[in-house]
Formats: C-alpha cells, sequence, structure tokens
C-alpha cells in the first residue's frame, strides 16, 4: 500500500466499513485509486488470459471509471 492514502474498494461487502463515493474523495485519493486500479486490472487481465477465473474484474473496470468519471467532472470536462 502506499503510504498516506487509503485504498478505497467501492464495492466492499462489509457493511461496517464505510463506502466511500469518488464525489467525496480528495485529489490524491483519486490519483491513488486511478494508478491503484490500473495495476489489479493489469494483473488479473493477464491471468484471465491464461485462464484463471478473476470474478472482480469487472467490478474493478466499474470502480475505475466511475474515478475517471470523478476526476473528468472536476477538470470541467464532463462525463461521456
Amino acid at each position: 500500500m502506499r503510504v498516506g492514502v487509503e485504498r478505497v474498494d467501492l464495492h466492499h461487502t462489509n457493511t461496517e466499513a464505510a463506502m466511500k463515493n469518488p464525489k467525496s474523495m480528495t485529489e490524491a485519493e483519486l490519483n491513488w485509486n486511478r494508478k491503484d486500479l490500473n495495476e489489479v486490472i493489469a494483473v488479473q487481465e493477464a491471468g484471465l488470459r491464461q485462464g484463471v477465473h478473476c470474478p472482480k474484474l469487472g467490478a474493478y473496470w466499474d470502480d475505475l471509471h466511475a474515478v475517471l468519471a470523478e476526476v473528468r467532472i472536476r477538470r470541467g470536462q464532463g462525463v461521456c
């Protein structure tokens, strides 16, 4: 884990853990999550190509799209 920023799992199944919406994330959290999700997706897609079952891959893509949409909104670019 990178120092100073907590990994935010948008699809966390534990109801006691606070789910964090990208709209409430700081710029640092958005950037960290974007980088982290890109790394996780790359690893899981490599595993998928080798025949490994990756049931959370779609959820990670959804999380990445939510983070990227918030970044675009904050930059004034809107959402595609």
